[in-house]
């Protein structure tokens, strides 16, 4: 099996210490769906929570709902998996955060939660959704985010001998930083086990039941910032610029196609936040390249960055 992979640029990270920042009344940052088919039309169904440190704790459980039209609803708890929440904020070393009692003026957790679930194995049209108040009263690009609560979903088909694992995201801590009137480099991209194609789009924010949101005049889900938005389908590489400090919601759908059959959808909503910045962000050389490799092969490669604050002595990366 081959994966491609496209890389236009990579983003370096600013210190958290030169951001400001606001204490919101909901935890709630961002969440994704998958899961993984066990067999004996078994599915193991996996939520991911990014919740915010200043606020309440993410929860101590989850259910999700599972709707079909031909094979009827059934719920599904989940259980917390332990030890899984980790601090994700990427500040430097010598900087604390708000998570776990800590000193710093912003902190992001990552949760997990799985669950397993026994299906009938004669519906395509499973949808396994979680829907929880409230959404980041932060959040700008959303009309009246606070007052909403978010949804997240992903798409199932157990017809038949079918057994299929939906794809997986491949960035870990999708919590990002930028700065205004500054190009941010994004990779939105996932894999799949079974090397299926996926392809990728910027889909709305939902609320309760699926209901699409309305975005504030000058937003969409296509241009989720304001500024400009480039994104590439095939690879969920994305190249975004904000022209105001904001913080806002993205969410990213992974189509999964075998044979040109749509097999399942699952997708990922985070929040970004842009800041002015007094410093330049570091800028990387090389322009566009493109490679392929067989899965559980190594790649080096090496990529040049330049830092005006840097090369005069006053920073490190």
């Amino acid at each position: 099996m081959k994966q491609q992979f496209t890389f236009k640029s990579i983003f370096l990270f600013l210190c958290l210490g030169m951001i400001t920042t606001t204490t919101y009344a909901s935890h709630y940052l961002g969440s994704e769906i998958t899961y993984n088919c066990l067999g004996g039309n078994q599915y193991e169904i996996t939520l991911v929570y990014y919740s915010d440190c200043n606020a309440v704790a993410p929860p101590a459980w989850a259910s999700v709902s599972l709707t079909s039209g031909s094979c009827g609803n059934l719920n599904q708890s989940l259980t917390f998996v332990p030890g899984s929440t980790i601090d994700i904020t990427p500040v430097c070393a010598t900087q604390g955060t708000s998570c776990n009692g800590g000193s710093g003026v912003f902190g992001v957790t990552k949760s997990e939660y799985t669950g397993t679930v026994t299906l009938t194995g004669g519906c395509s049209d499973w949808k396994i959704s979680y829907n929880s108040c409230c959404r980041n009263n932060s959040v700008m690009n959303i009309a009246n985010a606070s007052s909403y609560a978010h949804y997240i979903s992903a798409t199932l088909d157990d017809s038949g001998t079918l057994c299929n694992s939906s794809p997986k995201f491949i960035d870990e801590a999708p919590l990002k930083y930028g700065c205004t009137n500054d190009t941010m480099f994004v990779n939105l991209g996932a894999t799949d086990a079974d090397g299926d194609s996926l392809v990728y789009s910027l889909v709305a924010a939902e609320g309760s039941n699926g209901t699409s949101l309305a975005y504030n005049m000058g937003y969409s889900a296509t241009n989720p910032f304001g500024g400009s938005a480039t994104f590439n389908s095939s690879t969920g590489a994305l190249e975004l610029t904000s022209n105001t400090a904001q913080a806002g919601h993205l969410i990213v759908q992974v189509s999964e196609y075998r044979n040109g059959t749509l097999l399942s959808e699952v997708k990922r909503e985070v929040t970004y936040f842009f800041q002015n910045c007094t410093n330049a962000s570091p800028k990387v050389s090389q322009g566009t390249f493109q490679f392929s490799v067989n899965a559980g092969t190594s790649l080096n490669a090496t990529f040049g960055t330049y830092d005006a604050e840097v090369n005069a002595g006053t920073q490190t990366l």
